[in-house]
């Protein structure tokens, strides 16, 4: 069945193209990759060397490149608040299992590192 609105669907069919293309747009800037992550930054609240920095964890990974993306290839920065993501990133670290990393490269807290939006961890 065809959705049909008041509009003799013309308005629905516009409103569907639309969220499409927004989506599109919204996760183009949106790149992932399998890491082995080598260490960790964790940046206080207040550090007036590097406020940018304040309240991210630094991750650093095996160096590769974000898909087409001119994020920094060996780190990426990670919100202290996904702390969901924390643990997982953590637990990758100490067990040295590889995970996929997707981040974001309009988000840059600091210079050329993007920031991380999503972990994944597969079992191998």
């Amino acid at each position: 069945m065809a959705y049909r609105d008041s509009f003799g669907g013309a308005l629905g069919a516009i409103g569907v193209v639309a969220c499409l293309l927004a989506t599109s747009q919204v996760h183009a800037a949106e790149y992932s990759r399998p890491v082995t992550v080598v260490s960790t930054l964790s940046q206080a609240a207040v550090r007036p060397a590097l406020p940018a920095g304040q309240n991210f964890v630094r991750i650093y990974v095996d160096s590769a490149a974000w898909g087409s993306s001119s994020c920094r290839q060996d780190a990426a920065d990670l919100a202290k608040t996904d702390s969901h993501l924390i643990a997982q990133v953590l637990t990758a670290l100490q067990s040295g299992k590889t995970i996929w990393l997707f981040v974001d490269d309009t988000l840059r807290p600091i210079d050329t590192v993007c920031q991380v939006t999503m972990v994944q961890v597969v079992e191998p």
